[in-house]
């Protein structure tokens, strides 16, 4: 275990239990502000780097300021909406959080080691760190989660393809 395991623990069980926390009174605005952050995530890192090229900054300042203004855009919705949708299953709603909240930090997470990747470099202390790391590597590849869904379609589980 080093930097890069402790440091992704850590970010995602911050998360986790924040959330846990703030939805004790109801899990749907956990739920939104971890779906608008999945979905800043993955704006941010689709767009960042042709975005980067046409303003002329860094590709890790970009990155960086379009996850906080997207991402900004998206809590305030998450706000919006869970002031209109009231999701609750009483007893239930902080482990729903909890689950949420892991969500949340994992996203962040990404973005974060992407962020500091950049900054750094690959062949930084930090890039060789990620490198020997199994967690930041969970966060960045999605391994499980590609072996999950590899695994399902090759027993039949999955959607049809047209090849």
């Amino acid at each position: 275990m080093n930097g890069a395991d402790i440091l992704g623990i850590i970010v995602i069980l911050f998360f986790a239990v924040l959330q846990a926390f703030r939805g004790k009174n109801g899990f749907g605005k956990p739920l939104l502000e971890m779906l608008g952050i999945i979905i800043t995530s993955v704006v941010a890192v689709s767009w960042y780097p042709g975005l980067a090229r046409a303003v002329g900054l860094s590709e890790s300042s970009t990155l960086l300021i379009l996850f906080l203004v997207v991402g900004f855009i998206f809590f305030l919705g998450a706000n919006l909406l869970a002031g209109i949708i009231d999701l609750s299953f009483e007893s239930w709603d902080s482990l729903f959080s909890f689950f949420f909240g892991i969500g949340l930090g994992w996203a962040v997470c990404h973005i974060l080691f992407r962020f500091l990747l950049l900054v750094y470099g690959k062949t930084s202390a930090f890039g060789y760190a990620v490198e020997d790391s199994w967690v930041a590597k969970e966060i960045l590849e999605f391994r499980s989660f590609k072996a999950i869904v590899s695994l399902l379609y090759r027993a039949k589980l999955g959607p049809e393809l047209e090849e």
